[in-house]
C-alpha cells in the first residue's frame, strides 16, 4: 500500500535543533510530505544512501558534517548528487559558498512558512520531473531518432575534439573553440575568456563572428563581475535566456544591447577553472536549451585540456628562449647533464672553447664527451672517463659540494680552463643534474704572468741603483760626522737620516715584491732547520719591541711549560711573526696588550681562503716540506704535529666584507685612523710562507672587538731526543 506522502514526495530534514525540526517537519507533513529526520549530518548522509529522498534540507551547522561539507559529499557522489538540496542559514554571507558547495536553493533564517512550501514544491517537482525524463529516456533508448540524434552529436564532438586536440598555438587554438562551439550548439556569436587565479579576473582573449564595429578582445572582468565572472567563481554554467533584464550584467557590457541571450560554460581541468566560453543569440528568435548546455559541457573538458596545454606549451618555449639566449650570451662554455649524465644542453661557446660540435655531444654520457677532449688535444689533467669517474665518486661522497678543476690544455697554444661541476637540485633537494661550466682563464693568466714579470723586473732594476744610493748617504753621513758640528752640519745630518730612513722603507718594500714573486713562482725554497719555539717567537718580539715600547702597548707570550721543537725555515717564519705583530701594534690603541698563544695539536686547521699561489707550485712546496718533515721525525723516533699559533690584539677589529681579501696582495687592512698603511704585501707574503709550508693562516675578529690571527702548520718533531 503506498500512502499520499509518498506520492507527494519524501523529505529529509538534518539539524541539530530539536526545536527547528519539529517546526519544519510540522510544516512538511501538513502539506502531505513524508518526513524523516536527523539530527546528525553523518546519520543523515546515510539516510539520504539507504532512502535516496526527493529532498533534503539541512542546516548549515549541523554537527558531524556541516551544510557544506554535506552538500559537497551529495554532489560528489553521482548516485545521490541528483538529490536537490536547500541548505538553511542565519548568514546571507553564506549564499555565495552554498551555491559553490553545489546546493540548489539557500533559505535564510527565519524561514517563511509558505516561501518554505514553495521552494520545497519547486524543488520536489523538478527532481520528480527529472525522475520522469529519466526514465523516459531509459525506455526510449532504443528509439531510431535519438539514437540518430546522438550518434549525430558524438561525431560532431568527436570531430571537434580532433581540431581541438590537434593545436598547439594558444591564439589559433582559442579562435578554433569559440568557432566550433557556436558551430555545436548553432550559436550566432562566442568569445572566450582565460582565467587568471592570481589576479582572480579573467580576460577575453578570443571572439567569434562579433557584431561589425565591435571587439570585445581585451574586456576584463573580476571573479563574481557578471555572468562570467559568476561561472570563474562558482565552476558552475549560467544560462540567461533574457540578459537585457538581468540584474547582475557587467559594467564592461551594461551598454552593450548586441546580447540578448547568452550561455556561460565554465573550462575546468587540474583543479581550476582556465577558461569561460560564452555563447549568445537573439532571445527573440531562440533561447538556450538543456540540450545546449550538455553539448557544451561535453566539449569543455577537451577544451579546458588543450587551452591548459597550450598554456603550458606557450611557457616552456618562452623559458626554452630566455635559457637559450642566456646561455649563447656568456662567455663560458655550459654543458648541462641530466641525473644519468647525459648531456642534454650544449651552448656554442662550449663548442668553441672545447672544439667539439653540439651534434656531438648531445645525448651522449659525459664519459664519452670526456673521452672525446682527451682525443681532441692534450691538457693536465688529461680529459677522461676515468677522470669524470674519480669526479663523480667525490661528489657521492659529499654531495652538498662542487668540484672545480684547472686544466692546463695544448692546442698547440698552451690554454688555461676552470672545469666546474655543479650538482642541480629540485626543491626537494634531489640531485636532478650537473651544470658542467667552462671558464676560459687564459688571458687572464697571461695578464696575471706579465703583471708578475714587469714587477720582477722592476724589482731588479731598482733594487741596484737603490742600494748605491744609500751607500752613498752612509758615505755622505759619515764624512759629515767628521766635520766640525754646527747648526748647519746638524740639520743636514736629520735630512740625511729621514732620506736614509726613507731609503731603507723603499728597500724593504722591493725585497716583500721579490719575496713573494719568488715564493709565487716556487723559486725561493726553504732552508729547513730545527728550532725552539721560544727562541723564534722571543727573536721575532725583540725586532719590534721597541715599536711597542713607543706606543705603551705590553705583549704577553702563553707557551706550553715542555720545550717545542719546530722544523721551519726560520728567517721566513720569523718574517710572519713579525708582520702578525707589526699589524697588531700598528692598530693597538696606547695602553692595551697583544696575546701570543702557542699550542701542539695533532693535525692542522683546515681553515683559511683559497691561495693566490698557483696549484701545482704549492703542491710541489708544501709536499716536499711535509716528505722533508716527515723523514726527519722518523729519522728521530718521534712524531710529526702542528702547531697553532694565535696573535690576538685589541684595536678596532676588521669588518667581515674584509676578512676575505687581507691576505691578497696589495690589499691594506681597513683604516681606523688617518697616517695607518702599510704597502699590502704583508699578510700576502705570511700566508704564502704558512701554504709553502703547508699549513693554513686565516683571521677572526668583529668590529671593535680586536682581531686574531691564526696559522697552523705540521712543523712539531714530538720526540725526547730533540
Amino acid at each position: 500500500m503506498i500512502n499520499e506522502g509518498t506520492l507527494a514526495g519524501r523529505v529529509l530534514i538534518i539539524d541539530n535543533n530539536e526545536d527547528n525540526l519539529a517546526v519544519l517537519s510540522r510544516i512538511l507533513r501538513r502539506e502531505g510530505y513524508h518526513v524523516t529526520i536527523s539530527s546528525n549530518g553523518l546519520n543523515g548522509l546515510e539516510q539520504i544512501h539507504l532512502s535516496k529522498p526527493d529532498l533534503v534540507l539541512a542546516d548549515i551547522t549541523a554537527t558531524g558534517l556541516n551544510g557544506f561539507q554535506l552538500t559537497q559529499r551529495l554532489k560528489a557522489d553521482p548516485n545521490i548528487s541528483y538529490i536537490p538540496i536547500i541548505l538553511i542559514t542565519t548568514h546571507i554571507a553564506d549564499k555565495i559558498q552554498g551555491l559553490e558547495a553545489g546546493a540548489d536553493d539557500i533559505l535564510i533564517k527565519p524561514v517563511q512558512h509558505l516561501e518554505i512550501i514553495a521552494r520545497a514544491r519547486s524543488l520536489i517537482r523538478l527532481k520528480k520531473s527529472t525522475d520522469a525524463l529519466l526514465a523516459a529516456a531509459e525506455e526510449k533508448a532504443q528509439l531510431y531518432l535519438e539514437t540518430e540524434r546522438r550518434a549525430h552529436e558524438l561525431s560532431t564532438l568527436h570531430e571537434t575534439a580532433l581540431a581541438v586536440g590537434s593545436q598547439l598555438t594558444l591564439t589559433e587554438l582559442l579562435n578554433l573553440i569559440t568557432a566550433k562551439s557556436c558551430q555545436l550548439v548553432k550559436a550566432r556569436a562566442a568569445f572566450l575568456y582565460l582565467c587568471y587565479e592570481d589576479q582572480q579576473n579573467l580576460t577575453v582573449l578570443a571572439e567569434y563572428n562579433s557584431p561589425p564595429h565591435i571587439s570585445y578582445i581585451g574586456r576584463t572582468l573580476d571573479y563574481g563581475e557578471g555572468a562570467a565572472g559568476l561561472v570563474a567563481l562558482t565552476n558552475k554554467p549560467i544560462r540567461i535566456n533574457n540578459y537585457t533584464e538581468w540584474s547582475g550584467r557587467a559594467k564592461a557590457f551594461e551598454d552593450d544591447g548586441n546580447i540578448t541571450a547568452l550561455l556561460c560554460i565554465p573550462l575546468y581541468t587540474g583543479g581550476r577553472v582556465v577558461g569561460v566560453l560564452v555563447v549568445t543569440d537573439d532571445y527573440k528568435t531562440r533561447t538556450f536549451t538543456d540540450d545546449d548546455v550538455r553539448l557544451l559541457n561535453l566539449l569543455a573538458p577537451q577544451a579546458a585540456i588543450a587551452i591548459s596545454n597550450a598554456l603550458l606549451y606557450e611557457q616552456v618555449m618562452q623559458e626554452r628562449d630566455r635559457i637559450e639566449a642566456v646561455l649563447n650570451s656568456v662567455t663560458d662554455g655550459i654543458l648541462m647533464l641530466d641525473s644519468n649524465y647525459k648531456v642534454v644542453l650544449c651552448n656554442p661557446r662550449f663548442s668553441e672553447l672545447m672544439l667539439l660540435e653540439q651534434e656531438q655531444v648531445l645525448d651522449q654520457s659525459i664519459g664519452v664527451v670526456a673521452n672525446m677532449l682527451g682525443d681532441a688535444f692534450e691538457s693536465e689533467p688529461h680529459f677522461s672517463a676515468e677522470l669524470v669517474s674519480h669526479i663523480m665518486r667525490d661528489f657521492r661522497r659529499k654531495p652538498q659540494d662542487y668540484v672545480q678543476h684547472k686544466i692546463t690544455i695544448d692546442d698547440p697554444k698552451r690554454r688555461y680552463v676552470d672545469w666546474a661541476i655543479i650538482p642541480v637540485r629540485d626543491q626537494a633537494g634531489t640531485t636532478v643534474g650537473w651544470l658542467n661550466v667552462f671558464h676560459d682563464t687564459t688571458q687572464q693568466r697571461e695578464l696575471e704572468q706579465l703583471r708578475d714579470d714587469f714587477i720582477s723586473m722592476l724589482v731588479h732594476d731598482l733594487r741596484s741603483p737603490l742600494t748605491s744610493i744609500i751607500g752613498g748617504i752612509e758615505l755622505v753621513s759619515s764624512l759629515m760626522d767628521e766635520v766640525a758640528p754646527d747648526e748647519n752640519i746638524e740639520r743636514q745630518h736629520e735630512f740625511m737620516e729621514q732620506v736614509s730612513r726613507n731609503c731603507y722603507n723603499l728597500l724593504e718594500l722591493i725585497n716583500a715584491l721579490l719575496e713573494v714573486s719568488r715564493l709565487e713562482a716556487g723559486r725561493m725554497p726553504l732552508h729547513l732547520e730545527t728550532t725552539n719555539l721560544e727562541e723564534l717567537i722571543t727573536g721575532s718580539i725583540s725586532q719590534i719591541i721597541i715599536t711597542a715600547k713607543d706606543k705603551q702597548v705590553s705583549i704577553n707570550v702563553d707557551l706550553p711549560v715542555q720545550p717545542i721543537h719546530i722544523r721551519v725555515d726560520s728567517e721566513k717564519m720569523r718574517r710572519v711573526i713579525v708582520n702578525l705583530l707589526s699589524n697588531a701594534i700598528r692598530y693597538s690603541t696606547s695602553g692595551t696588550e697583544i696575546d701570543i698563544v702557542a699550542q701542539v695539536e695533532e693535525v692542522i686547521r683546515r681553515r683559511g681562503t683559497t691561495t693566490a699561489l698557483d696549484p701545482s707550485v704549492l703542491r710541489r712546496g708544501s709536499t716536499a716540506f711535509l716528505r722533508d718533515q716527515s723523514r726527519v721525525a722518523e729519522a728521530s723516533g718521534g712524531q710529526l704535529k702542528a702547531l697553532l699559533l694565535s696573535i690576538r690584539d685589541q684595536g678596532p677589529g676588521i669588518p667581515a666584507a674584509s676578512l676575505e681579501r687581507i691576505f691578497e696582495k696589495f690589499t691594506q687592512l681597513p683604516q681606523v685612523s688617518k697616517n695607518r698603511s702599510g704597502t699590502g704585501l704583508g699578510l700576502a707574503l705570511c700566508k704564502l710562507v704558512v701554504e709553502t709550508h703547508g699549513g693554513r693562516i686565516w683571521a677572526e675578529s668583529e668590529p671593535g672587538q680586536g682581531s686574531t690571527f691564526y696559522f697552523s702548520i705540521p712543523c712539531v718533531l714530538d720526540s725526547g731526543d730533540l
